[in-house]
């Protein structure tokens, strides 16, 4: 996931008056599709909260968390590790069973 960095965003606003409009033009359509994408994930980051807290109400989180089979427990490992971002890490800490939970 994107950073937003400070410095870096402000260096940015006072250097791009000074580009070629061709650049400006892009700069601004870039910045409008991460500003989507960062809606988008701050979105979706309440809903997860939400249906997190939702869950706990029903005493549903740990259900079927109980004892793994090894072949089980390397298949969700093995299905984990290519997500990154506060799912991973909120689905990891529920079940148990990822070393590195943060990805």
């Amino acid at each position: 996931e994107p950073i937003r960095m400070r410095v870096v965003d402000s260096m940015i606003e006072k250097l791009a008056p000074h580009l070629p409009k061709e650049d400006q033009e892009s700069l601004r359509a870039r910045k409008g599709t991460y500003d989507n994408e960062d809606a988008t994930n701050k979105r979706r980051a309440q809903e997860l909260e939400i249906n997190i807290r939702d869950t706990g109400k029903a005493n549903l989180l740990h259900v079927g968390m109980g004892r793994w089979s090894e072949e089980q427990s390397r298949n969700f490992i093995g299905g984990t590790e290519y997500y990154k971002g506060r799912a991973r890490q909120v689905y990891c800490s529920r079940a148990g069973r990822c070393k590195n939970p943060y990805g």
